[in-house]
């Protein structure tokens, strides 16, 4: 087994004449926490979309835990393990915070888990033992209070944890966060880090594009460092702070601060 779950070579993806990333390549240790950063328009989104299939591959490859899912539809690639959440969250606001976490359960033989109590005694274990799932998660990321509510009804910070919970309760191998921490607070920044150290410890290995530097040390294991479309530089963010190139292209400034 390869100690990296991920690995992308040579991606370029063109919107128009620009090139949003340009022959990048990089990749991801099995079970670690790793970090996305660079300054706005480095390409961290669009690589973080090829690679869940979320945007089409149009060159380079992708390798997953072994195999090539460079091409593959989102729903396949999910089906593999990898999934990921968004910058800004796409809950489904006309269902309840329990039914939110339902749709995306991985057994897709229970396509509506709500009807399948009537069909058999084995739909009904199933639909138990999801539910206890759905508990258990909601429990953990601190929603199971307003599981009864709609979605939409939620606040910000709110909606970031059912993101989070979605994505976990497909039970990845790998989860991509794009940027999980804007717009929240101190407290929940606190709460999502303790999250997703949580989940690496349970076997997730996460990607995660993140501005906020104080939260990539605190948790992160690795940096990828991303400028005009291209892997700068990679390492721990002691290491970046003394290379002059990523000081200059991103760290130098407020970053150096933060």
């Amino acid at each position: 087994m390869s100690d990296d779950l991920l690995v992308v070579s040579g991606l370029t993806h063109k919107y128009g004449g620009v090139r949003a990333v340009n022959s990048c390549s990089l990749s991801v240790r099995r079970g670690s926490v790793t970090a996305l950063i660079g300054p706005n328009g480095a390409g961290k989104t669009t690589l973080v979309s090829v690679v869940s299939g979320t945007e089409r591959l149009q060159s380079g490859e992708v390798q997953f835990d072994g195999a090539g899912i460079g091409g593959w539809p989102s729903y396949r690639i999910a089906r593999r393990g990898l999934l990921r959440s968004f910058q800004l969250s796409r809950e489904f606001g006309g269902l309840t915070v329990v039914d939110n976490l339902l749709v995306v359960g991985q057994d897709t033989s229970l396509e509506n888990p709500i009807s399948a109590v009537f069909q058999s005694a084995t739909a009904r274990r199933r639909e138990s033992s999801l539910l206890e799932r759905v508990a258990e998660l909601l429990q953990e990321v601190g929603l199971y209070e307003v599981r009864d509510r709609y979605a939409r009804e939620l606040s910000g910070g709110q909606k970031r944890l059912l993101e989070l919970a979605r994505v976990m309760f497909a039970e990845p191998k790998m989860a991509l966060l794009d940027e999980p921490m804007a717009g929240v607070n101190p407290v929940l920044i606190e709460r999502v880090c303790e999250l997703i150290v949580r989940w690496q410890h349970r076997g997730v290995t996460f990607l995660i594009v993140e501005h906020k530097l104080e939260v990539v040390e605190a948790i992160c294991d690795h940096v990828i460092v991303m400028v005009g479309g291209s892997k700068l530089a990679a390492g721990t963010m002691l290491e970046l702070r003394g290379n002059p190139e990523v000081v200059g292209a991103y760290l130098g400034g407020t970053a150096a601060h933060a």
